[in-house]
């Protein structure tokens, strides 16, 4: 099976704090790597997230230096909504994504589920 891995940026405005982590995170801009594996069907391939890593760049005496901790999915949402934050705000992907399936006549539901 093929692996794939999506990087998105998170910036916190405040300090955080993780369930799965004894430790209060700055606030600042981290990355969020997500490894997804395909699942095949008849029909199509999705993508099954496995794994989701958050990374900050620490400043130190040689530089940035990337720091690594393996997370839940859940515990970073509940993170960013805390934060005061969507906790995945739709990017330019998901906005022409969204686009390519009106043009094929799909609806886009609201969520007060009128057709926008």
């Amino acid at each position: 099976m093929r692996n794939r891995i999506s990087k998105r940026q998170v910036v916190f405005a405040h300090p955080f704090t993780l369930s799965e982590i004894d430790r209060e995170f700055p606030a600042g801009p981290y990355t969020v790597e997500t490894e997804e594996t395909a699942v095949n069907s008849a029909s199509f391939v999705t993508y099954r997230p496995i794994g989701t890593v958050l990374v900050r760049r620490a400043p130190g005496i040689r530089g940035d230096r990337p720091e690594f901790w393996d997370i839940e999915a859940a515990s970073l949402a509940a993170a960013l909504e805390r934060d005061g934050q969507p906790a995945h705000a739709p990017g330019a992907e998901d906005r022409a994504a969204l686009d390519r399936a009106e043009n094929e006549g799909w609806s886009r539901e609201r969520q007060d589920g009128a057709a926008s």
